[in-house]
């Protein structure tokens, strides 16, 4: 494949995916790939552009939905512990303010 034919297809690519994911992000899992040393199975949010590079370049595939729906609790529950971790943080300061330990 030349160059023309490479950023032809991802101009398609991209308009494509454009069209799927109208909030211009979508999530890709990464394939199994030695020579990079990359794991199968990563999960992560990209831009449509990136996405229809990593599509064209064989390094990724676009997250069924059973995999978007485990990725978004995953970071529901990420977020959640991070909010309670700050409340704790505060409420432990607060405490020791009160006991005139600060």
């Amino acid at each position: 494949m030349d160059t023309q034919q490479y950023y032809a297809i991802l101009r398609e690519q991209r308009e494509t995916l454009a069209k799927q994911h109208p909030s211009g992000f979508c999530l890709v899992v990464s394939l199994d790939d030695p020579q990079r040393n990359v794991k199968a199975g990563a999960v992560c949010e990209v831009s449509v552009a990136d996405c229809a590079r990593l599509l064209l370049d064989r390094t990724h595939r676009v997250a069924t939905p059973a995999e978007v729906e485990a990725y978004r609790d995953r970071q529901s529950v990420a977020r959640a512990r991070i909010v309670r971790d700050d409340v704790d943080r505060v409420k432990q300061m607060f405490d020791g303010v009160m006991r005139g330990k600060i």
